[in-house]
Order: structure tokens, then C-alpha cells, then sequence
């Protein structure tokens, strides 16, 4: 699932919509032995990042939340991928100066693996045809990336 308004809203549940809730309850639930964390391109988003400082913060309260299920899950943390062109708020300027390092600084301080999900895409824009949300065959490149982290680990 993906925090349409941003890890603030996952961790804090501050005006997340209910499917949203419902959605990281479920994921709490189901006691997972793998979590893999994409998020970071909302997050870019004025409202959201008017709460910039929080991020770190936020993202390792959720890591905390996953790491104390009882199946102690193994955590991946992904990179978001490119931004093409600022949309929605949504800003690439945001995810490579702010977003990339602190999700570098958040892996260092809790282990979790990094799964750079932003370099494959490097001239392979024309997968992000709405500028920021991949296609079908961007997906592809996502889950093989995601496959490989895991199996490789």
C-alpha cells in the first residue's frame, strides 16, 4: 500500500483515510517475516513536507512498529523512484536532496537494507509516463529489484 498523504499520516494516523488504516492494520495482522517500505514521493508534497522534520522520526517509529511483531520481520527500505517533473506537489528536487538522505541516514541508524529503486530508472524515464508513478513495465523493473534485494539477502 502507499501513504497517499505521506509517512506522517501512516505513523501518526492524522487524517489518513480509512483505507489507508485499514491497509497498515492489515499489514500489522498478517505478522509478516518480510516488509519492504515505499514511500518518500507523497511525502514530497507541500502539506506533507511542511512536516520535513518529522520525516526521519516518522519512517523509524514505523520501522519500530514492524520490528516489534512477534514474526520480527526482516525490513527493506526502497528509494523512490525519479520524479520526472515536479506534479502534484510532488517534487524530484525534494526526494534527491531530502528524501535519499534520510532514507540512507534511517538504514544506517536501524540495519534495515537499502532497495535503490531510483537508479534503474536513469534513462528509462519514458516508464514514468505521468511523470511520476511508473507504468506496467516500470512495475516490472520495481519487482525485480525488490525479488533480487530479497533473494540476494
Amino acid at each position: 500500500f502507499q501513504a497517499e498523504d505521506g509517512i506522517r499520516e501512516l505513523v501518526r494516523s492524522r487524517g489518513l483515510g480509512d483505507v489507508y488504516k485499514r491497509q497498515f492494520k492489515a499489514a500489522l495482522e498478517f505478522n509478516p517475516n518480510i516488509v519492504v517500505i515505499k514511500l518518500g514521493t507523497n511525502d514530497t508534497k507541500p502539506q506533507n513536507w511542511k512536516h520535513g522534520a518529522d520525516y526521519l522520526d516518522d519512517y523509524k517509529s514505523m520501522i519500530s512498529i514492524f520490528s516489534n511483531l512477534t514474526s520480527k520481520p526482516k525490513i527493506y527500505i526502497c528509494l523512490p523512484v525519479p520524479v520526472v517533473e515536479s506534479r502534484w506537489g510532488i517534487t524530484d528536487d525534494i526526494v534527491n536532496e531530502k528524501i535519499i538522505p534520510t532514507l540512507r541516514k534511517i538504514s544506517n541508524q536501524t540495519k534495515c537494507k537499502i532497495i535503490d529503486l531510483n537508479t534503474p530508472f536513469n534513462n528509462k524515464h519514458n516508464l514514468i509516463p505521468d511523470k511520476v508513478h511508473p507504468n506496467a513495465k516500470g512495475a516490472t523493473i520495481i519487482a525485480k529489484e525488490v525479488a533480487k534485494s530479497i533473494l540476494n539477502s
